[in-house]
């Protein structure tokens, strides 16, 4: 085959990869990548990339215009607001949680000997990190009464979400770094939001409690950097590794900020009192 056939063989396949007017973090990556010298990038650059283009995804959606805690703020400065309405509310995000966390270690477990017996072990310290992380949050859910409904609570979305972290676990070292970065960020906040406002509403403490212990152990043991320790070790990705990772984010950050908008409605339309 000739030269440029071949060269033009290689566009069409990193080309097909890419998503329609991707943001500028993202073709910045790529003429990056496609540089030379660049092809032999350790994977904490490109993280810290995926970090940016998840940045900059954010700051055009209009989900993020407001935060959780903001949102929640102004829900407890509703005049309408009632005792059972915030209850409800408590309900249903640590009922998201719960699953999250219930499920995470699960679907990477399911695929942990996939990988590089390095990875493996950094993996499986990990795990043990977060062993018994969801029987702190099934305890607090059970405070606030909504563990007999927590299947009903739980969003699709949310699992939705779950299923992007089995999806990364089974391709790859790299992808499976940057699903736990983004499913540990939450961890950079010093006060967890939904402990914040059970605590303001004046609900059962013990569940406050429960949550601020497992947010102060992931802060404690830096899960907010784990993604970083996980891939120091891993040989330098293909290029097209690189560009399927990237676009893989793309993915990611959209069921992303799906959950985010269900969440959103969830908050807005638990249940009110009756009237009658």
């Amino acid at each position: 085959m000739p030269e440029s056939s071949l060269r033009h063989k290689q566009h069409l396949r990193s080309t097909s990869l890419r998503p329609k007017n991707p943001p500028i973090c993202a073709r910045k990556a790529r003429r990056l990548l496609m540089r030379g010298r660049d092809l032999k990038m350790l994977a904490a650059r490109v993280l810290h990339l995926c970090r940016n283009l998840r940045k900059q995804m954010r700051r055009k959606s209009p989900l993020f215009k407001i935060s959780l805690s903001k949102l929640l703020e102004q829900k407890v400065k509703d005049k309408n607001f009632s005792d059972s309405e915030a209850h409800d509310i408590a309900r249903r995000l640590v009922a998201q949680n719960l699953y999250i966390t219930k499920n995470a270690a699960d679907r990477i477990e399911n695929s942990i000997y996939r990988h590089s017996k390095t990875f493996q072990n950094k993996l499986i310290e990990y795990l043990k990190s977060e062993a018994g992380h969801d029987l702190l949050i099934e305890s607090a859910l059970d405070h606030l009464g909504g563990s007999a409904d927590f299947d009903s609570l739980v969003l699709k979305e949310t699992k939705a979400l779950v299923d992007r972290l089995e999806e990364a676990a089974k391709r790859g070292p790299l992808f499976l770094a940057i699903a736990i970065d983004q499913f540990e960020a939450g961890s950079q906040v010093e006060q967890h939001p939904v402990a914040a406002f059970i605590r303001t509403c004046g609900l059962n403490p013990e569940a406050a409690l429960l949550i601020e212990q497992h947010h102060s152990i992931n802060r404690q043991e830096s899960h907010d950097n784990e993604s970083f320790s996980l891939v120091s070790e891993e040989p330098d990705p293909s290029l097209l590794d690189l560009l399927k990772t990237i676009h893989f984010q793309l993915k990611l950050e959209r069921s992303y900020q799906n959950f985010v908008s269900a969440l959103q409605s969830s908050i807005s339309a638990a249940r009110r009192p009756s009237t009658r």
